[in-house]
């Protein structure tokens, strides 16, 4: 089944709400909204899944985990980090960028968070993905 989205439209620069002004079930009628006077404001159309897949478990938090080349480890709830997309995140699992690697898991505490994420970069590590910067 092809997966269907939303096309939700936000004035560029007022974004402190979040709140779109429009939504469109199709990119087209989103353009079109975004250009429909000789002079418009400036938009961002996002397209987001409709009826997304998410996980569900009670017993389990997303956290983001940055752990930074020189060692330093910092441990946040993903929603209130990043809480845009929570299950793409998750299912790429981490990001490498900007000499830190960012890591997203489900984990009951941040003690099993950590072990998850370390077990994620020992493995790219081993893979010569990653490095943590030596004195």
């Amino acid at each position: 089944m092809k997966e269907k989205h939303i096309y939700l439209v936000y004035p560029r620069y007022t974004r402190v709400s979040y709140l779109p002004c429009a939504a469109f079930s199709n990119k087209k009628d989103a353009k079109r909204y975004t250009n429909r006077h000789k002079h418009n404001a400036e938009y961002d159309i996002e397209e987001m899944p409709l009826d997304a897949d998410f996980v569900e478990t009670t017993t389990k938090s997303a956290y983001y985990i940055e752990i930074g080349n020189d060692q330093e480890v910092q441990i946040k709830y993903l929603a209130e980090v990043q809480p845009e997309n929570v299950e793409s995140k998750l299912e790429r699992q981490y990001l490498n960028a900007d000499d830190n690697l960012y890591v997203y898991v489900l984990a009951e505490n941040q003690v099993e968070a950590l072990t998850l994420a370390m077990e994620i970069a020992n493995r790219l590590i081993r893979a010569g993905e990653f490095s943590f910067q030596i004195e």
